[in-house]
């Protein structure tokens, strides 16, 4: 830790302010992708893929360096996921086609997954006492900050698809300014330099594990991951295509705030989860889930914008639920000498929920059409949701995250289930 202690707290607010912009590119393209869809007249399933691309960069990022920063050092990890940041804007800027807009969105995710580990673990080498609250408004927050944004810019401003990434890129600028002037909180390393013991290793892939005798403990955490982060995909790849198509509101400034009230409510949630309390809030998320995709099939049924709102809101807070609750119990499941791998697994599952489930979705609305496609999606997460409380249940009775909870996390101070939820997503 660094000795100056005004150095450190203004090093913690320029790492946020990077880590947030970042995020922000993330779904910054959301409510932009009816307007690419017009342009070059490529369908709804073409689209999805499109946002199944941003979910492959970011597990790509995770698996090959997620731990990286350990090795080369917080501020050049940082400043790696900055840089990439601003090759996607500027391939977002360039795109004339579907090519170009699919490098933006991998480069997109990428720079998430080079950003998350390593700003949540620089967050809390700088300042332990706030960076769980910071690094869940930097990262779930930030997401729906660009879709807000985008939202906006596409309503009112000409040449939205231009100008949204010309102002990501000038806050990438700032933002990399900034962070120069951030302390290095991981001593320099030989292995870490080009030719030194080891260099040759720091870009193989860290490997993702289960918990030692515990795999099957770990399931209801990655199935709470897997049906919260599918949520965040329907609404952040389909919702302004729902919007204008079913529900004959061309509005993107509306497209941005639905995205906006998802990813708002389920920040707002993992603000104030305390520690611990994985199953209960599990079984909450598990409750709340098919309240919020009820809502949103009635939407799509009755050509409702409110509805639609108020099962975003509610879909929001089961997410965050969800996903608080299943990050508490994979760190909870962790040994110590295991947890990088472990919580690898569960980001892992999380994003193949963005990914593979809105890629289904994109296509069956090209053949069944939205009502049937919206409630079956919700149908399955919902079940999905159920069977990872079910799991909980369980567990208590044959010893499973209820008994380690209970056990052996208080042989070990419990990780805050908001410090990581940085790896949200996207």
């Amino acid at each position: 830790m660094p000795g100056d202690l005004a150095g450190s707290r203004r090093g913690f607010l320029l790492v946020a302010a990077a880590f947030t912009t970042v995020m922000v590119g993330g779904l910054l393209p959301s409510p932009l992708y009816v307007i690419y869809q017009s342009r070059l007249h490529f369908s709804t399933g073409i689209l999805t893929v499109v946002f199944a691309v941003y979910a492959g960069g970011v597990l790509g990022a995770l698996v090959l360096w997620g731990g990286l920063s350990d090795q080369v050092g917080r501020r050049v990890m940082m400043a790696a996921a900055l840089v990439v940041a601003a090759a996607s804007s500027a391939a977002f800027i360039a795109a004339q086609g579907l090519a170009l807009l699919l490098v933006g969105r991998l480069l997109s995710g990428v720079s998430i997954g080079l950003a998350l580990a390593t700003a949540s673990a620089y967050l809390a080498e700088l300042d332990r006492s706030r960076a769980s609250r910071v690094a869940t408004a930097a990262s779930t927050g930030g997401l729906g900050l660009g879709s807000l944004i985008a939202g906006l810019v596409a309503q009112w401003v000409p040449q939205p698809t231009v100008v949204a990434f010309a102002v990501l890129l000038a806050l990438v600028v700032v933002a990399g300014l900034g962070l120069m002037r951030a302390p290095e909180t991981v001593p320099s390393r030989p292995s870490a330099r080009p030719g030194g013991p080891g260099s040759a290793g720091l870009l193989r892939p860290q490997l993702p594990a289960l918990p030692s005798g515990r795999a099957w403990a770990f399931a209801p955490a990655a199935l709470a991951a897997f049906s919260g982060f599918a949520t965040f995909g329907l609404f952040a790849s389909l919702a302004p295509s729902f919007l204008r198509h079913r529900l004959h509101d061309p509005s993107h400034a509306v497209a941005g705030a639905v995205v906006m009230a998802v990813f708002g409510a389920a920040a707002i949630v993992q603000s104030g989860v305390g520690e611990g309390g994985g199953p209960a809030l599990i079984r909450w998320g598990a409750v709340l889930l098919p309240a919020g995709l009820g809502l949103v099939v009635a939407a799509v049924g009755i050509s409702s914008v409110g509805a639609l709102v108020g099962g975003a809101a509610i879909g929001g807070v089961a997410v965050g639920l969800l996903f608080s609750g299943g990050l508490s119990m994979a760190n909870a499941l962790s040994p110590p000498e295991q947890r990088a791998g472990v919580l690898a697994s569960f980001y892992i599952a999380a994003y193949l929920g963005v990914g593979l489930p809105p890629i289904g979705a994109g296509i069956a609305l090209d053949h069944v059409g939205t009502l049937p496609t919206t409630a079956a999606y919700a149908g399955v997460m919902s079940a999905l949701a159920g069977l990872a409380a079910l799991g909980m249940r369980r567990g208590r009775g044959r010893g499973g995250p209820l008994l380690v909870r209970q056990g052996d996390a208080r042989k070990r101070p419990p990780v805050r289930a908001a410090s990581w939820s940085g790896t949200t997503c996207a």
